[in-house]
């Protein structure tokens, strides 16, 4: 069995954790600003909508291509102890292999080893995730999370779980965090999509999100526009993502869309009345 002795970048990337105090000069808290991540408290939804990107037309009306901002999880740097990234490789085969106690014994030596790696917590909620812990699974990617308050690898799975286990308004608190840290992640906006539209009975603010996903994925998901389409079919709105132009009379074309722009507690309200059930 041959060992990859380097690694390529997104999997490095995946294992390296760094100091939020690096980027932001603060810790992450999930208790000190009200975010409650395992369902203990219940949570209302958070606006989402400033996290849409925005087209613009020039001069002629045409829309101006839409240029992301790169994701700042992966713009860390840091370096990785080879024998960190072996450990690293021999839980992922292990994991693969669906040998989840092995994989989690490796992770557990190595994130005492190298407690500054949110990698190997991530990878901890994937094997609880996959042995249906969901409970367990949620505490790990938090671990990752303290690590590494801007892995959205952490995020993404912590609202998947989160979800799982029948939290949708937290689920969506979580997508809604993930969004402030990387506003153009087309999978964020996808899964926020999703949540909202099957989860929260949301259909303009999943059609919204699901409109961010396909512009910054340049379209690419054929499966996602057909679901798109259908949303478009109950709304009865073409188009729900801003665009500003010389044509328009408003900053902010979307909030003239109807129902959109409804508040946060009225929003919470229509979804405890109208949830549905996974």
């Amino acid at each position: 069995m041959k060992y990859v002795k380097f690694p390529n970048r997104a999997f490095v990337l995946g294992l390296i954790g760094s100091a939020f105090a690096a980027l932001s000069g603060c810790a992450f808290n999930a208790d000190r600003d009200g975010w409650n991540i395992d369902g203990s408290v219940p949570a209302t939804l958070t606006a989402t909508e400033q996290f849409l990107p925005i087209q613009e037309r020039d001069e002629s009306g045409h829309l101006l291509p839409y240029i992301g901002a790169p994701n700042p999880y992966a713009e860390l740097k840091g370096r990785v102890d080879k024998e960190a990234i072996n450990t690293y490789i021999d839980a992922r085969r292990a994991f693969n292999a669906q040998k989840y106690e092995l994989a989690d014994t490796l992770l557990a030596e190595l994130v005492i080893q190298e407690p500054k790696l949110s990698g190997p917590w991530v990878m901890r909620g994937d094997v609880a995730l996959a042995r249906e812990e969901l409970e367990q699974a949620v505490e790990y990617y938090a671990a990752a999370l303290e690590v590494t308050p801007v892995n959205l690898n952490a995020y993404l799975r912590l609202a998947k779980t989160q979800r799982l286990r029948g939290h949708f308004r937290h689920a969506q608190n979580t997508y809604a965090r993930a969004l402030a840290i990387w506003p153009d992640g087309a999978e964020i906006h996808l899964n926020l999509g999703v949540l909202y539209d099957v989860y929260l009975n949301l259909p303009l603010r999943a059609q919204a999100h699901m409109e961010a996903y396909q512009l910054l994925s340049n379209g690419g998901n054929g499966q996602v526009l057909a679901w798109l389409e259908e949303i478009r079919s109950r709304t009865g709105v073409a188009k729900a993502l801003p665009v500003i132009g010389p044509n328009d009379d408003s900053e902010a074309a979307i909030a003239e869309i109807p129902g959109f722009g409804i508040t946060s507690s009225g929003e919470s309200a229509l979804a405890a009345s109208e949830i549905r059930k996974e």
